[in-house]
């Protein structure tokens, strides 16, 4: 399945963000996570379990998870709503 990016967010990774990101699965659930798994290791610092383990607020971790997750919002925009969820 692949992912473009909407727009570009405000990022403090490693590596820049690619417009484009494929990853292996066609089930909307395994393939939203395999994105956020991507998007971490772009990051460089976070894993997909800090992002569900969350941290204390305003905390350098805490502003690294906020970057993380606007940037997955930016790549999943044109595949809303997420998942089997509907408006």
């Amino acid at each position: 399945m692949k992912f473009t990016l909407k727009e570009k967010p405000l990022w403090n990774g490693k590596t820049e963000l690619p417009n484009e990101i494929n990853v292996m699965s066609y089930h909307p659930v395994i393939s939203e996570f395999e994105l956020l798994s991507v998007i971490c290791a772009l990051h460089g610092y976070l894993t997909a379990f800090d992002i569900m383990a969350q941290s204390e607020s305003e905390s350098d971790k805490d502003e690294d998870i906020q970057s993380v997750m606007s940037a997955f919002r930016m790549y999943l925009f044109t595949k809303s709503p997420l998942s089997n969820y509907s408006n």
